[in-house]
Formats: structure tokens, sequence, C-alpha cells
């Protein structure tokens, strides 16, 4: 065999750093947008900023009544499974006395900035790893694409192009920062967020990884039989099995950006029936402003000293990149707003279950790339009829195999719980027949789906509900 040198040329898509920063002011939140562009203002003389002062009412971090289709949500399984139920809370349910009255966005902003931030606690712990200079800005780039929990919800092969490396050059950046603290950030599931924890523990064996593989589900919901099938251990290795896994953290980032119980949120929109339907309005009076600093840029054009020429032109570049990442920021997030309103028109017209509509649909009718229209969604919330809802929760999936037929998991869920509400209380239906039934209507569903679908829901099983309304004492 015969070996010979060769030269290829290729083109390759890099990121310049305009292009990253404004992926960076499309991913932040409204209120840590102001903190990021006050912050740049600070640093550029050529740069003028506006933040817009305006009464802002404390709402709720997570609103009630939406449920993720992500099969990978840590509260899909830490959340219904009443020993966890403490790694929950609502952000705003608790206020105390002095924060009665509203807060204007200055001041939220404020308490922003004073607090530690997931991304600044891992750039600072980059430094002490001594890696070599790519890989360490390959990490600072996915630090950057963490979502609020501390998992990377983008897929490694797209950030690679993205940052213009090989995909073996950003998995071995990741490996790196999976090695921070905290434990399991940068994890792409629960699962792995989960393993992460138990590797650098003493917990860490058979039958907790199984348990983290397959069990989940049983484990939400007390399934203690099912979960000694499924290790096929004694009670007692599978209680101590469930507790260590119990005392994992689901969500990294829990602790980091927070001060307290109460979390502060500014809807970066506003959604409005009108009488030919909705609008969206992005939150104009609380987002900033920037633009040029004439005078300072007249003072460095006059000026004859040689580094003046310099200054002007980086400072002035990086002003530009600033104002133009804004303007993007805003048209950005109002075509995927409309593109979600139109999608999901029923749902806030007449409160319909959500129709199938993915990230994937939005970025192609758009012409965008997915991992924009992620970045985009990311975090953000809505202000929608005197309540918040976060921009996220208007993504369902479709069942498999009900394309074109709008079936997604909650339109079936409202079936399923009105179809119990409405049997026959001596004669209740069992998971085949709800299925049968829920079939006869266009829904068809395997009896196994029903059976987890009405788990969920917390409605007992056939024979559980006839024996409860056995027992119950008649009026």
């Amino acid at each position: 065999m015969e070996i010979r040198q060769s030269q290829k040329q290729t083109q390759q898509l890099m990121l310049t750093q305009a292009m990253r920063q404004s992926l960076h002011i499309l991913q932040l939140p409204l209120l840590e947008l102001r903190e990021y562009v006050t912050e740049a203002a600070a640093e550029n003389p050529l740069l003028e900023v506006d933040c817009p002062e305006g009464e802002v009412a404390l709402v709720p971090e997570r609103e009630e009544g939406f449920e993720p289709d992500n099969p990978h949500n840590p509260e899909d399984f830490f959340g219904s499974a009443e020993p966890w139920a403490g790694h929950w809370q609502t952000g705003g349910s608790q206020r105390r006395a002095d924060e009665e009255q509203p807060l204007d966005a200055g001041e939220l902003a404020d308490r922003s900035a004073r607090e530690e931030k997931l991304s600044d606690v891992l750039n600072e712990q980059l430094l002490g790893l001594g890696l070599p200079r790519q890989t360490e800005e390959i990490c600072r780039y996915l630090i950057d694409c963490l979502n609020g929990d501390g998992y990377l919800d983008f897929p490694l092969e797209e950030l690679a192009r993205e940052m213009g490396c090989t995909v073996f050059a950003a998995e071995q950046a990741l490996y790196f920062l999976q090695s921070l603290q905290p434990a399991g950030v940068g994890a792409r599931s629960l699962q792995e967020c989960l393993i992460l924890q138990l590797a650098r523990g003493k917990d860490f064996n058979a039958d907790t990884l199984t348990l983290v593989k397959e069990g989940l589900p049983l484990l939400a919901r007390h399934d203690m039989a099912g979960l000694e099938k499924l290790l096929k251990a004694s009670p007692a290795r599978v209680r101590a099995a469930a507790a260590a896994v119990a005392a994992l953290e689901p969500l990294p980032a829990r602790g980091y950006g927070a001060s307290g119980p109460t979390h502060y949120i500014l809807p970066d929109a506003t959604v409005r029936r009108t009488r030919t339907g909705l609008t969206a309005e992005l939150n104009s009076a609380l987002e900033p402003r920037a633009r040029l600093d004439e005078e300072n840029c007249r003072l460095l054009r006059e000026s004859r000293d040689p580094g003046s020429a310099a200054y002007l032109k980086s400072h002035l570049a990086a002003a530009g990149d600033l104002i133009q990442g804004l303007e993007n920021r805003k048209s950005t997030l109002q075509r995927i707003l409309n593109c979600v309103l139109e999608g999901q028109k029923e749902y806030f017209l007449s409160a319909a279950p959500l129709a199938p509509l993915t990230m994937e649909q939005v970025a192609e009718r758009l012409g965008m790339n997915v991992s924009t229209v992620s970045r985009a969604v990311q975090g953000k919330y809505l202000s929608f009829g005197g309540g918040v809802l976060p921009l996220r929760s208007l993504f369902s999936v479709a069942l498999p195999g009900s394309a074109g037929s709008g079936l997604t998991p909650a339109s079936v869920k409202l079936q399923l719980r009105a179809l119990v509400e409405a049997e026959d209380p001596q004669k209740p239906l069992s998971d085949e027949a709800l299925a049968q039934v829920l079939a006869q209507k266009g829904m068809e569903i395997s009896r196994r789906t029903v059976a987890k679908y009405r788990q969920e829901l917390e409605i007992p099983s056939s024979a559980q509900r006839r024996r409860r309304r056995q027992l119950r004492p008649e009026s």
C-alpha cells in the first residue's frame, strides 16, 4: 500500500464574533438583556444606552397547567413524586412584606446584577484547568449555550458547525465542561445529568445506574414492585438505590442567579385578542435602546492622535454589532411569535388543546435554523389574559402516526379525563375500553399509552375506581 501526501481545499462556515454576539443577545431574556447592554455601554464610550424604567409586577416563574412534551424533562419524574416535591418551587407564590409594591425594571436589573451567575462560576473554573486555547474557547461557547437549568439542549454536531470545529473537538470540550461544578452541568438529558452526579459519589453502582437509565417513571410512581422486578434486587437494595437517586439534583443550575424563593420575570411579549384574530407585541417599553454617541464619535474623528483612529474603528465596530444584534433579536422574536400564534390560534381564542407544533416546523416555515428558534424561545415568557406563560410551552409534539390529525398528548389527556368523569360509576372503563372509545373518536392510541396518560393524570385504575366508589357512603 503506497502512502501519498495530498492537499484538499474545503469551505467551512465559521461564526464571526458579531454573529456569536447576535446569537447570545437572541438567547437572553429581557431582564438579562438589559444588564448585558448596560455592561457593554460601560466598556464602550461610543455606545449610548437607555434602559426605560417601568413598574413590573411580581409573577410566578412557572405557570400551572402546562405539561411539557420533552420526555427528559426533570419535572416529569421528580415533580409528581411526593418525596421530591421539595425540589420544585413556584417562584412568585412567596412574597415578602417589603415586596408588596411593584418593582421597577431598574431595581430588578440591579438585583439580578448582584446575583452569582452559573456562567461566571463555570468560566472562572475554566481558568484553572490550563486547557489549550481552542478547547477553552469551545468550552466558553458551550457555556453560553446552556439553558436556564444548566442543560445543553442543542445538538453537538450543530454547535460544532457553528464554531467551525470538529465534533470530536466539541465532545472533548464538553467532557471538560461536565467535569466542572456543579455536578451534572452540561448534561444533554436528565439521565445524563443524574449519571454525571452518581459518577462522582459512592452510590455509583449497577442498581443506581439501571434505575436512572430505565426506572425513573417507576420511581416517580412509587412502584416498588416494578423497581424490584427491574433491578432484580431485594426491597432493601431497591430502597437504597431509590434513596440515592432521590438525593440527586435534577436542575444543576438551581441556586445560581437567584437570591431567594421569589423569581422575577419580565415578559418579552404580550399576546392580545383583536377583531381579526391575535397579535403579539414585543415589550418595547422595557427593551434597552442602544445608539451611537455622536459627540464622542466626533471628538475621536477630529483628534490627531494616531491611536484615536484605531480606537475609533474597533469601538465603532463593536457598537454597530451590538445595535445590529438588538435589531436582529427584535425581528427574529417577532417572526417566531407570529408563526407560533398562527399555529396555536385556537388555543388562545377558544382554550382548545395545543395543536402539534415543533421547533423544526417553525424553523422550516421561517427559513431559519432550528437552533436559532430554540435560542429565541429559551427563557422567554408571554403575557396573556392577566397571566404569564413560557413561550417554550406552546410547542407540542404530535403523537406517532397522527400526522395531520392534530392529535397531541394534551388533547388525548383532555378526552381521557372527560371519559372517566362521564363513565358509569358501577362499571368503570378499563384501559382497553378507554383505548377503544378514543379510537372511535379518531384517537388511535395503544392501551399502554392510555395507561401511561391515566397515571400522569393521577387517575386510578378501573378496579381502584370501582373499589373507591363502593366504599364511598351513600348520601
